[in-house]
């Protein structure tokens, strides 16, 4: 179970990779014409009723939902270089000029199922004999849609569409790069912490990133997507719809998990909503790939998951507002709501068959200032709880007067030390200052504060960095060093000259009694027992010292 909430994440993106992939089988019918300019829309219609009566209407034009649509259009002067493109969402189309049939749209097929993906404007080839005639369209609408229109119908070329629509989609195309870019932000974001040296917990940190990440290579893939360049381009209508779709069920998911990761709580109504966008998603996979449902079916229903998303996110933000950073929060506060507004207003506008690819944009830049925002807050809080932490561990573990570890750090070594077990070239050596309490009574305690930082400095200065130094007491210190016996004679020898020519400001000379012992010459004894041997040689080193000077020593 631990595995899986470790890796779920990564596995999910796997898998989604793969969906997109699976696209690629999709067998495309529609081909890409290299050919002139020029380009003449039409806007008047002829709509044939069944008993044959005709009405003639303008674009865009309500086909409805159900049954064939007949429409006669008068075309202009046309060239064999040209084709009629029909932009509507349909099922199949049929052209017919002097009642000769002329044109059939192709079906995309995966599977065992014709689908309408890419379904978006039929382009029909032209002739220049067809100058002046009147051609009949027979349109079969996508009887699964809440409202089918004929959004326009122009003579063209491919070239001037496709560069049309390139020109059309470049804001939308630099919104989907702003949001990209703060996929790539993010991802140098997740570099820096992963080299964090600190040991402030950043796992939701990390797991916030990588959805900032997956989600800002979605929502740009959708938004470019939406207007099938790369589709038209390529030939791979069918992809480009096939992108457009599983990027729309995917957004939900992930910017709730998002919003989840900021709360950096659990929630229940966002984990809920997680569920019902997730098994939207892997059911309409699955019955698509198996040939059972049209991915486009009852689109309606995740349309229906994209606005109750937002609305719990709107609840869950509100019910969260007092646990979010105070500074952070007056910041977003704006553009969060800017980006709620407008993404209910496309949401709005897509529903009702307007243009709303501009408002989403503009809710995608709210987003990308938001999400900035909050990144860069976590950011600093994570480094400045990193540094407090490191703070507050080395008031913890390093002994304020000498700047050396301290007695707690000490307890820790010994317990590293029972664990991991004693080496044979390992020694333990005790030291203790000599006459500390005399220099505190006879010359102050500024005097014993630099007697004890002298000896701390000159014991730093020998025994490290191969061994490690702790003041465990007063005037007691302790050193574990791992080297032979002649290398640690000579420090030995080294520091008693270097504390004899100390010389300080109350102090002209350090005096440290030693007693060490080597884990190697007492085979089977315990850490606390070498330690004592250790003791009892510094403390007949120490009683030498004071027979030795003819000085009283304290009891």
């Amino acid at each position: 179970m631990n595995k899986i909430k470790k890796h779920g994440f990564l596995l999910l993106n796997t898998f989604f990779v793969i969906i997109l992939f699976m696209g690629i089988l999709l067998k495309d019918d529609f081909n890409f014409v290299a050919l002139s300019f020029g380009s003449r829309e039409i806007t008047e219609l002829v709509v044939v009723s069944e008993d044959g009566s005709e009405s003639q209407v303008t674009t865009p034009y309500n086909i409805g939902k159900e049954g064939n649509t007949t429409l006669n259009i008068t075309l202009p002067d046309v060239s064999g270089s040209e084709v009629l493109r029909v932009e509507c969402k349909y099922q199949n189309i049929e052209a017919y000029v002097d009642g000769e049939h002329i044109f059939h749209s192709g079906v995309a097929v995966f599977g065992n199922i014709e689908t309408t993906l890419g379904n978006y404007n039929a382009l029909i080839p032209l002739k220049k004999s067809y100058s002046g005639k009147t051609m009949t369209i027979v349109v079969a609408p996508r009887n699964y849609s809440y409202s089918i229109y004929v959004q326009s119908v122009e003579v063209t070329t491919m070239h001037e569409y496709a560069l049309r629509q390139i020109f059309a989609s470049m804001p939308y195309y630099f919104f989907g790069v702003l949001v990209l870019g703060t996929s790539l932000v993010s991802m140098f974001g997740l570099i820096c912490i992963h080299f964090y040296p600190g040991e402030t917990d950043v796992s939701y940190l990390k797991k916030s990133l990588w959805c900032i990440i997956v989600f800002g290579f979605v929502l740009s893939s959708w938004m470019i997507s939406d207007f099938h360049v790369m589709g038209i381009l390529t030939g791979k209508m069918a992809f480009s719809g096939y992108l457009n779709y599983i990027t729309f069920m995917v957004i939900p998911i992930l910017f709730l998990y998002l919003i989840s990761c900021f709360i950096h709580r659990k929630n229940y109504l966002l984990r809920v909503m997680i569920g019902i966008a997730s098994l939207n998603f892997f059911v309409r996979i699955i019955l698509f790939w198996w040939g059972i449902w049209d991915m486009p079916k009852f689109l309606i229903v995740s349309q229906i998951i994209y606005v109750l998303s937002i609305v719990a996110v709107m609840i869950t933000s509100a019910m969260n507002l007092r646990n979010i950073d105070r500074k952070a929060l007056k910041k977003i506060i704006l553009p969060s709501a800017l980006f709620v507004f407008c993404a209910f207003y496309s949401g709005y506008q897509y529903i009702t068959n307007k243009e709303w690819m501009l408002t989403a944009g503009f809710a995608s830049l709210f987003y990308i200032i938001s999400v900035l925002i909050l990144m860069i807050n976590m950011v600093l809080n994570m480094f400045k709880t990193g540094i407090e932490v490191e703070i507050y561990k080395k008031r913890a573990y390093i002994d304020e007067m000498t700047g050396i570890p301290n007695r707690r750090a000490y307890e820790e070594k010994l317990d590293l030390i029972r664990n991991e077990g004693v080496s044979v070239d390992q020694f333990f050596i005790t030291l203790d200052i000599n006459g500390l309490k005399n220099a505190n009574d006879l010359k102050g305690h500024q005097a014993g504060d630099e007697l004890i930082k002298g000896a701390a400095q000159c014991i730093k200065e020998v025994f490290t960095p191969e061994g490690t130094v702790y003041r465990t007491g007063g005037d007691e210190f302790f050193v574990s060093i791992q080297c032979s016996k002649d290398e640690l004679l000579n420090k030995i020898m080294r520091f008693n000259e270097i504390c004899n020519n100390f010389a300080g400001s109350f102090i002209n000379s350090i005096s440290v009694s030693i007693g060490y012992v080597c884990a190697g010459d007492y085979n089977g004894k315990t850490l606390d027992e070498l330690i004592h041997i250790s003791d009892e040689a510094m403390y007949e080193a120490k009683n030498k010292y004071y027979e030795k000077e003819g000085i009283k020593r304290r009891t």
